[in-house]
């Protein structure tokens, strides 16, 4: 049964539901035109339910949730989507997919449903509400201290537990439940007017879990508490502007949520429709007949016609990061074929996989990309092959890959976070085999991308060397390309001091790094930091034949060809296909210092067409 302690008012609701990590949707009375009969659905797990001595299966953690939600006196109407909807009639998972939003936008509240206590989970929920009065407390009388760098020594003045404590593990394991993983929900938290959030018999409100999440980033208790509030965090912000605007744009909507989970791939688009203000659903309407290959490269057509630019190429990365499927159960799913298995030996190159996991954040996220102008203010110039699989675009050769550095995939801790916000998040910091090697390791790629800067002797744009090498670090990050070089330089000194004390402690704690660096020198490694993270972090540092020095994804060969094309705010890297056949594939966006602001508009370059498949 319920927990009696819980809210009167959640029983009152005439519009809610539970959100749970199975897919299973549970709505409480949302009307007639929702609603649908038991009778007809799929068998999916070994617990059941009956209605009228009919019974359907339904996973484990889906009964669970039944079991905590089920009234003790009185009768509840559900409707679980799981069970409601025909998981195999195309045609109704089309139309209620479009019905989502508005659903969960007109609820009074939303239940979600994290599973059963475990992981000490009831002592995270206790910390929740301490953090919570600590983040009222500090609101209330010192505003000013919103953005303080805590060290470990100050939690105990603030009522929270120390470092070590196991609430705190317990807390990021909350953070870490499958639930937050999850596609759909990203709708359904993002335009809910009101959640609570339970756990077994544990309870807090969605806000306290969010202001739980911003206080750890606010006072950079990442780093000494072990706890991963990003996930929380992301949807928070997709939530606060889906309401105060500006309209959130698909492919943003994409590119923020790629390391989210579907059992359907095409979900990865169809699940965000709803929250995009730019979605057309003419267009882009959800069907469940169209096989997976056909959804993301339609998109990607879509996107670069209507918006006459090439942003959507910012997405691209090799496939070698996307997840490894289960063939067998992709069989089960309508629209994916046999002979479309594995998807990125079927994709279009220059077609993003929405599936495939990158270790970088695109460009398209970073705060420089909007004063990016690579291209200067052309526009695209694109066609497409009959098949649609050819893309045609108008640019110009500008350069080749001459060395390649080696990957930046260390964990090198930041006293905000360890990985960038759109990194890679499946990986739990605190196993971390090998650490003296990697600190080794990190520091060999350190000196070896700024060897290869040096070794150039001289830049192309008349810059020092190591003014443009810091630059490029961060991807041209308009603060710091503003800054006198006194100062550029101050920053990347603060930051090079507390890495080489930070890089060969434990990742998570960073003691050592606080007591070796002024408070001052600790800001200046923090800022810069973060920015290189964003920019850097699992791409590859590369020269080319003319001097130029840049960033790349990890697929980055030398050889391959740095190219401008009209409409693209970044170069990109092109590889010609083998001999004997025509054209080129794409590899990916780079940035190349010195050649961001259409400069190469002014060079006297043949433009040509180049064929992309």
């Amino acid at each position: 049964m319920f927990d009696d302690a819980m809210p009167e008012w959640m029983w009152n609701l005439r519009t809610a539901w539970v959100t749970t990590q199975t897919y299973g949707r549970i709505r409480d009375g949302i009307g007639d035109k929702i609603l649908r009969p038991l009778g007809g659905c799929d068998d999916v797990e070994r617990n059941g339910v009956r209605r009228n001595d009919h019974y359907v299966s339904i996973h484990e953690s889906l009964w669970l949730a039944l079991q905590r939600l089920r009234h003790e006196t009185e009768e509840r109407v559900l409707w679980i989507d799981a069970i409601c909807i025909s998981q195999t009639n195309n045609a109704e998972r089309n139309d209620q997919v479009l019905l989502m939003q508005k659903l969960f936008h007109k609820a009074e509240s939303i239940v979600i449903w994290l599973g059963e206590e475990s992981h000490n989970s009831s002592s995270a929920f206790d910390l929740v509400s301490r953090i919570v009065a600590a983040a009222a407390t500090e609101q209330a009388c010192s505003p000013v201290d919103a953005k303080k760098v805590f060290k470990a020594q100050d939690l105990s003045g603030l009522a929270l537990p120390e470092h070590s404590n196991p609430a705190w593990e317990a807390l990021n394991s909350l953070f870490w439940r499958p639930w937050f993983s999850r596609i759909w929900v990203i709708q359904e938290v993002t335009v809910a007017r009101g959640a609570l959030v339970l756990c077994g018999s544990s309870h807090c409100q969605w806000s306290h879990l969010t202001t739980t999440a911003r206080y750890i980033e606010d006072h950079f208790l990442t780093a000494i508490t072990r706890v991963d509030p990003q996930r929380a965090i992301k949807f928070a912000d997709l939530s606060q502007r889906f309401y105060e605007g500006p309209p959130h744009l698909l492919l943003n909507l994409l590119s923020q949520t790629r390391d989210s989970y579907s059992t359907d791939d095409r979900d990865k688009v169809f699940a965000l429709l709803g929250i995009a203000g730019d979605a057309e659903y003419s267009l882009l309407k959800p069907n469940y007949k169209k096989p997976l290959v056909d959804v993301y490269t339609t998109l990607t057509k879509h996107l670069i016609e209507r918006d006459r630019n090439l942003d959507v190429l910012s997405a691209v990365e090799e496939g070698q990061f996307r997840l490894k499927r289960d063939r067998e159960l992709d069989k089960e799913i309508d629209g994916l074929e046999e002979n479309e298995l594995p998807m990125d030996s079927q994709l279009p190159s220059w077609v993003p996989d929405w599936e495939v996991h990158r270790p970088s954040s695109p460009f398209i996220l970073h705060p420089a990309f909007a004063t990016m102008k690579a291209a200067g203010s052309t526009q695209a110039v694109c066609k497409f092959s009959t098949n649609g699989l050819t893309l045609l675009s108008r640019g110009f050769a500008v350069d080749q890959v001459a060395y390649v550095g080696d990957s930046f995939l260390e964990a090198v801790p930041a006293p905000g976070s360890l990985f960038p916000q759109s990194g890679i998040t499946n990986v739990r910091w605190h196993v971390r085999q090998g650490q003296s090697q990697l600190d080794f390791l990190a520091k060999q790629r350190g000196k070896q991308w700024e060897k290869m800067a040096r070794d150039l002797k001289s830049y192309p744009t008349g810059e020092d060397i190591l003014d443009a090498f810091i630059k490029t670090l961060v991807a041209g990050d308009s603060f710091f390309l503003g800054l006198p070089r006194k100062t550029l330089r101050a920053y990347y000194t603060a930051w090079r001091k507390y890495w080489r004390i930070a890089g060969v402690n434990d990742p998570n704690l960073i003691h050592s790094a606080y007591e070796g660096n002024t408070t001052e020198e600790i800001a200046l490694a923090t800022q810069f930091l973060q920015s290189q993270f964003q920019a850097a972090y699992g791409r590859r540092f590369f020269t080319t034949s003319k001097n130029y020095m840049g960033l790349a994804q990890s697929g980055v060969r030398i050889g391959h060809a740095v190219v401008v094309l009209h409409g693209g705010k970044t170069p990109y890297l092109l590889q010609r296909k083998r001999r004997g056949s025509s054209g080129y594939r794409f590899v990916g966006e780079c940035y190349v210092h010195g050649l961001m602001n259409g400069e190469t508009l002014t060079k006297p370059i043949g433009e040509q067409e180049f064929a992309i498949r």
